[in-house]
Formats: C-alpha cells, sequence, structure tokens
C-alpha cells in the first residue's frame, strides 16, 4: 500500500463497442487486447488490485471468461450506467483510491498511472489526469479518491454524467473539486491515436506491435513513440479518425477547458 492507501484498478470493458464491436477481445501480438492492458498494469508500483468491470449482458459473458481463464478479477454491473457500474464495484472490492482504466488502451502506462495515483495521494487531490491536448490517447489513466466517485454518483443527474464515470466532474463543475493535472514529458506529447475504437485504430496497433512486440517483451511507451515519430507513413494511418465526444456541446472538445493545476512528469 502506497502511504497506507488501499489502490484499485478498474477496468471498464465490454463486447458492444459500437465502432468495433469486440475491440476489448481482439488479437494483438499473440495475446487479447485485455491482456495487454492488464499485464502492463501488473507492472505498477502501487496498485493492489485490478478488477475489470463489465456488464451483466449475455455478450459480455465472454469476459466473464476470459477473466476466469487468466484468474483476473471480474465485476458485472450496468451496462449503460457506467458510473453505477463503478460505484457498486468499490462497494464490493473496497479502496482508498481508484484508478479508472478503459479496456482499449493496450499501451496504457503503468509509469503515468503510478504518476498520476502519487500527484493525487501526495498532493491531497481529489481527482488527477492528463491533459487531453498534450498526449496520445490512452495511455494514461483518470485516478480519484472513493469519496469523489461517491460524490459525483450522488450528485450526477444527467444520462451523460452515468454514461461516462468522471464526466460529471468535466461538466462545470471541476471547480468543486481539488483536482491536478499531470504535465507529461517533451517526448510525449505527441498527437497519436493508441487508443483501440475503430479499424483504422486496430490497423495502427497491428503495424506497431507486428514491428516492436517480436519477443513479447515489455513494450515501453516511449519506444513506441520513437517508432511512430520515424514511420510517419504508419503514424498517419488513423489520423483521420476523430474522438468520440459526448455531444457537440461536450467541454473536452475546447482546448484546456479541463485544465486546472498542472504539475511536471519526468
Amino acid at each position: 500500500m502506497y502511504k497506507d492507501k488501499k489502490i484499485n484498478a478498474i477496468i471498464q470493458a465490454r463486447m458492444g463497442s459500437t465502432r468495433l464491436p469486440g475491440k476489448v477481445l481482439k488479437e494483438l501480438g499473440g495475446k487479447k487486447v485485455l491482456d495487454h492492458v492488464v499485464e502492463r498494469l501488473e507492472r505498477s508500483e502501487l496498485i493492489d488490485k485490478i478488477i475489470v468491470a463489465t456488464s451483466v449482458e449475455e455478450q459480455d459473458d465472454e469476459i466473464v471468461e476470459w477473466g476466469k481463464d487468466k484468474g483476473v478479477t471480474i465485476f458485472r454491473g450496468s451496462e449503460q450506467n457506467v458510473l453505477k457500474r463503478f460505484h457498486d464495484c468499490l462497494e464490493q472490492y473496497p479502496s482508498d483510491v481508484l484508478s479508472r482504466v478503459t479496456a482499449d488502451c493496450p499501451l496504457i502506462s503503468h509509469k503515468l498511472v503510478d504518476d498520476c495515483l502519487k500527484l493525487l495521494i501526495d498532493g491531497d487531490h481529489e481527482y488527477v489526469s492528463m491533459d487531453l491536448d498534450d498526449i496520445p490517447r490512452q495511455v494514461h489513466a483518470v485516478c480519484l479518491k472513493k469519496e469523489t466517485l461517491e460524490e459525483v454518483y450522488r450528485k450526477a443527474n444527467k444520462a451523460s454524467h452515468k454514461e461516462h464515470v468522471t464526466y460529471y466532474i468535466y461538466d462545470e463543475n471541476g471547480d468543486d473539486f481539488k483536482t491536478a493535472y499531470l504535465e507529461p514529458p517533451e517526448w510525449l506529447k505527441r498527437d497519436y491515436r493508441l487508443t483501440l475504437d475503430t479499424e483504422l485504430d486496430y490497423k495502427l496497433l497491428k503495424e506497431i506491435f507486428s514491428k516492436l512486440y517480436l519477443d513479447q517483451e515489455y513494450l515501453s511507451i516511449k519506444k513506441v513513440i520513437e517508432f511512430l515519430d520515424n514511420n510517419q507513413e504508419i503514424a498517419k494511418i488513423n489520423k483521420s479518425v476523430n474522438h468520440k465526444f459526448v455531444s457537440e456541446n461536450d467541454p473536452l472538445k475546447s482546448k484546456n477547458s479541463h485544465k486546472k493545476d498542472k504539475i511536471n512528469s519526468e
């Protein structure tokens, strides 16, 4: 435990993606996408328990079977009300702090996750993330205290607040919480999509893993960035893909709209 804090990582995962169904169990480098997410989080020095939170829908039975086969803890809850799924998961698997992770991030950096967790705990913040404007999508995680999640759960009253775990905080409520944003190192400040949401994303990730994951050893995000910097034709594979925002008025569409305190990451 880091400073006597119990820390859980909760990975939200379901098979019913609208743009790329079944993406979380697609093959990538000889493994499933979820395998990569879990294995990379297992390298964290601070996370005590990893839980995959999926839905009670029949289509997600496949994720449950994957979890049984891999020995990964699975929680099942509401499909559409993801906030409630996280709240109920936290009740079953209590922790002082949680890191919210999405299952479409096979290149998530455990180092960045740990940096965010340390900033949250050391700075006594309630919510810590990184600027979405500054870094490739889905290489970090959102970290928050259990009390923060509980408050969001009590106050969330819009469908969008319930469909996305921390959207309530972004949606004009950031001043109600003590937040901080980790400043990424210069080498990470790139406009690459390293998330898996479309076929083009999948094509890019398969290129990366086929070239760099030959020995199935840990693939550092810095090595991936260097590879894309030196292979711009590959980096451009999914350049045309637009991020899926909640709505036309999504506050995350406005550059820097969600910033508050920023602290450097070495």
